[in-house]
């Protein structure tokens, strides 16, 4: 006889809250805090973490900001949680603890809980996982919990948790439907973590007056790039002192040494940098960010989806000592602004190969073909997916040749299959 109470999988829970919001992103914390309210007193959780919790927004640079943090924190008999979203692979990859993905079974136990607790109250998806993560660290007893921000800030599921300390690694223009146009008015929204009294770095290479006065108003210890500290190549300067950046960041672009900067005068603020955050710091590296897949000919997967992402990896790319040719792999989802990033390469690349993506905000690569034609004469193909895409490139190229493959996450996924 079938056992009725069997433990539903993963895969349950995962469709159950995909399908149980009849919006997808629906931004504001009232439904999510009165659920994190009844586990808390369901399970006696007071703290989060019991030494500090980071929280990170911005447009870009949030998830290697938080494996930056991760790097730093993780010793001897600590336990460092970090929360990030999308996840490229396995949804487990969104909750770590010491690096290592959460146990399924440990999963599966939160989201039961959080069925459970939730009661009549409509969760959305992001909502439900991010309730997941933060059950977890309580339960697992971390002593830091690190946190992305999945958009915006201050109304993101993340700010019912009144983060220690934050960082504000970005701002740009991403998720214009919900954020609007305004850099400034965007800024502010991800600025909506910070606390009174809390320190808070604000990475990014241009302060609002928004932010300000809003910082000044609420008390936010707020610690600004270019005015409180100063990185200059791979050096930062916070008060007396001076801290050098590895050159592997350095080889990654101006984003990851600002990204860099503000873990470490965050940390340093705090008393945290530890004495071998250098030597640390070497170990960064973040699927999926400028990740080589294979050499001769090097392909090289980055999930550059924005404009700011586009410009930082195009930059990266006009530095490198060019020998064969440079080969593009590009799929995108239809929600993104597809002219902003492709113009940012019309003198980048040899040849262009768009990929369509697929699901409800999968987009043609024959409508990004069409709009890469009324920007630039360099040649293109439109395929219908990447792996397709990928195998004529691969027939095409030579030993010396370089493939960059970006656009979404969905290329990282579909391209590191293989390579994990």
């Amino acid at each position: 006889m079938p056992n009725r109470r069997a433990k539903k999988s993963l895969t349950h829970w995962l469709s159950h809250f995909e399908n149980l919001h009849e919006v997808g992103v629906d931004m504001g914390l009232s439904r999510v805090a009165k659920v994190w309210a009844l586990l808390c007193a369901e399970f006696a959780i007071d703290k989060l973490a019991s030494k500090k919790v980071f929280s990170i927004s911005g447009t870009n640079g949030k998830g290697s900001t938080c494996q930056m943090l991760s790097l730093l924190l993780v010793a001897d008999n600590t336990k460092v949680g970090v929360y990030t979203s999308p996840h490229i692979h396995q949804f487990s990859e969104r909750v770590q603890i010491n690096h290592l993905p959460a146990d399924e079974g440990l999963l599966v136990k939160a989201f039961e809980a959080i069925e459970r607790a939730r009661g009549k109250i409509s969760l959305s998806y992001f909502e439900a996982t991010t309730l997941v993560s933060l059950l977890i660290f309580a339960w697992e007893k971390v002593d830091y919990a690190i946190l992305e921000v999945g958009l915006g800030g201050r109304l993101d599921a993340i700010n019912i948790i009144d983060a220690d300390a934050a960082i504000l690694t970005s701002v740009g223009l991403d998720h214009q439907d919900f954020l609007g146009d305004d850099l400034e008015n965007i800024a502010l929204e991800k600025a909506g973590i910070f606390r009174a009294n809390k320190p808070a770095v604000y990475a990014h290479t241009h302060i609002y007056d928004k932010v300000l006065d809003s910082s000044k108003s609420q008390k936010v210890s707020l610690i600004v790039n270019g005015k409180d500290y100063q990185q200059k190549d791979n050096r930062v300067y916070f008060k007396s002192s001076i801290y050098e950046i590895p050159n592997n960041l350095f080889d990654l672009g101006q984003h990851q040494l600002q990204n860099a900067s503000a873990v470490i005068v965050l940390l340093a603020y705090l008393d945290l940098l530890p004495a071998d955050y250098h030597s640390r710091l070497q170990k960064f590296s973040l699927r999926g960010r400028l990740q080589l897949l294979q050499s001769s000919p090097d392909i090289i997967v980055d999930v550059a989806h924005n404009e700011a992402a586009a410009r930082a990896l195009a930059d990266y790319i006009r530095k490198q000592p060019r020998k064969g040719k440079y080969y593009a792999l590009i799929g995108m989802l239809k929600d993104k602004d597809h002219a902003a990033v492709l113009s940012v390469f019309t003198d980048v690349f040899d040849i262009v190969f768009f990929a369509s993506t697929q699901g409800d905000r999968g987009y043609s690569s024959e409508d990004l073909q069409l709009l890469w034609k009324k920007m630039s004469a360099i040649p293109s193909v439109a395929c219908l997916d990447f792996q397709q895409a990928l195998k004529i490139i691969k027939k095409q190229s030579n030993f010396d040749d370089t493939i960059y493959a970006f656009g979404s996450f969905l290329v990282a996924t579909a391209l590191t299959k293989n390579n994990t």
